[in-house]
């Protein structure tokens, strides 16, 4: 894990950074609960600044996509990847669908 992750030039690296986690969460890569790499060790292996990785995962964090437990680090929020399954209606249809794949691409 995480060594596909490419820096494309136009975009704050950051912002790649918590795309790339998130899209590892919504593949389900990444399970609920699980912890996430310290900052330190993403940084280490994403090749990217130790503060990039702390704003990604605060990111991710406003995004309900991890929790932080302090002392401890940084971990998958179980919300995450049973949104799809939670957001079925009575029949088990989907109640609604969010296009992630246009999301990620942005």
């Amino acid at each position: 894990m995480f060594q596909d992750f490419k820096i494309v030039g136009d975009r704050p690296v950051a912002i790649q950074v918590k795309e790339y986690v998130k899209r590892l969460i919504i593949k389900g890569a990444l399970q609920a609960d699980q912890k996430l790499p310290s900052t330190r060790e993403a940084s280490g292996l994403l090749r990217v600044s130790r503060n990039t990785i702390i704003a990604a995962y605060e990111g991710l964090e406003d995004d309900g996509f991890t929790y932080a437990i302090p002392g401890k680090g940084s971990y998958v929020a179980a919300m995450a990847n049973q949104s799809a399954a939670d957001n079925r209606g009575a029949d088990g249809s989907a109640a609604w669908q969010i296009d992630w794949k246009a999301i990620m691409k942005r």
